[in-house]
């Protein structure tokens, strides 16, 4: 059953029980590094959240910058400050710098979310993996039921073939 389930507990499972004639330290190793091996797939999926959460408040400094560039080439022409060309530079940079949090904010927020249950599921999993080639190791060592007391009477020498040199007794009375 647990070949044929796709599941992180089935995957699991099959490394595990896939070595388990192995003895029980070898199957939990197999569940293990499998375990690992699945979880890293899920966080290096998530991680790409954790990157986009960080390049926002970059992409928001350099839209700070751009602005303030804009800004200062308006009070470099010399004359008079003109104030809706500084109003320009200044707005060009809050604005990118606003979009910068507005995406990272809940990006970093969905990077916690998922990566709590990851931690959870694979603990979770990693446990009950361990429990189940535990019993089933153990099951496997079980004596079956006892044997009757003929078989375990061991094997007899058969009586020796008359003659040569054999002395037999006269049949009882």
């Amino acid at each position: 059953m647990a070949r044929n389930d796709t599941s992180f507990l089935g995957r699991v499972l099959t490394a595990g029980m896939s070595r388990l004639q192995y003895g029980l330290e070898d199957a939990r190793d197999a569940a293990q590094n499998m375990l690992d091996s699945i979880r890293s797939g899920k966080e290096q999926i998530n991680n790409y959240t954790a990157v986009i959460g960080t390049l926002g408040p970059l992409v928001g400094l350099v839209g700070t910058v751009f602005g303030m560039i804009k800004a200062f080439q308006s009070l470099a022409t010399g004359g008079p400050p003109n104030p809706a060309r500084l109003s320009e530079g200044v707005a060009a940079a809050l604005s990118i710098t606003f979009l910068g949090i507005a995406v990272s904010v809940p990006v970093i927020f969905f990077n916690a979310f998922f990566r709590n249950p990851i931690t959870k599921v694979s603990m979770d999993t990693g446990h009950i993996a361990d429990d189940l080639l535990t019993q089933m190791y153990h099951n496997s060592k079980k004596a079956g039921p006892a044997p009757s007391p003929a078989a375990t009477a061991g094997p007899t020498a058969p009586p020796p073939p008359p003659g040569r040199g054999t002395v037999t007794s006269p049949p009882p009375a």
